[in-house]
């Protein structure tokens, strides 16, 4: 008998202290005030990988997103890997957009390579705002498959 109510009581110790986290870390997330898109102004590494126009590859790319959800990314902003385009920085200016953030972190999002050429993205930003994963799922871009992570820099330049 006394096995059994140590353990009821390990387990309603161990409840009262999950619960105390959750409710301490959910109290955290709401006095932040909410995803916006604004609040995700700051500076960003892209990193993602899939097949595109050039085969499969790897991309990083740095850039600064205003509080508009605009990032723009200069030339020699984006470094490349892929097996039909070869190795190398990109000599265009893409941009990254944040189109639509929901308050539980979903939106959209678009994310250019060069003239006529980009991908709509599905975002999911993380409740700290400082994670944003992407996939692209949009039948506009047939044999185009990209998916990837967005980190904030702790410096916040787009640098």
């Amino acid at each position: 008998m006394k096995k059994h109510l140590r353990l009821l009581c390990t387990f309603a110790v161990v409840c009262l202290v999950t619960f105390g986290v959750l409710s301490h870390r959910t109290t955290t997330v709401k006095a932040s005030g909410g995803l916006t898109i604004g609040s995700l102004a700051g500076g960003w590494r892209l990193s993602f990988a899939g097949i595109t126009g050039c085969g499969y590859g790897t991309q990083v790319s740095d850039f600064a997103l205003n509080s508009a959800g605009v990032g723009v990314i200069a030339p020699g902003g984006s470094r490349y890997h892929t097996a039909g385009c070869g190795d190398g920085v990109s000599g265009v200016q893409t941009e990254f957009l944040v189109q639509t953030l929901n308050p539980d972190g979903t939106g959209t999002g678009n994310l250019s390579c060069g003239p006529g050429c980009g991908w709509n993205l599905l975002l999911q930003v993380s409740r700290n705002g400082e994670v944003i994963s992407f996939t692209d799922v949009d039948p506009v871009n047939p044999e185009n498959f990209v998916s990837g992570t967005i980190i904030k820099k702790n410096g916040g330049g787009g640098e």
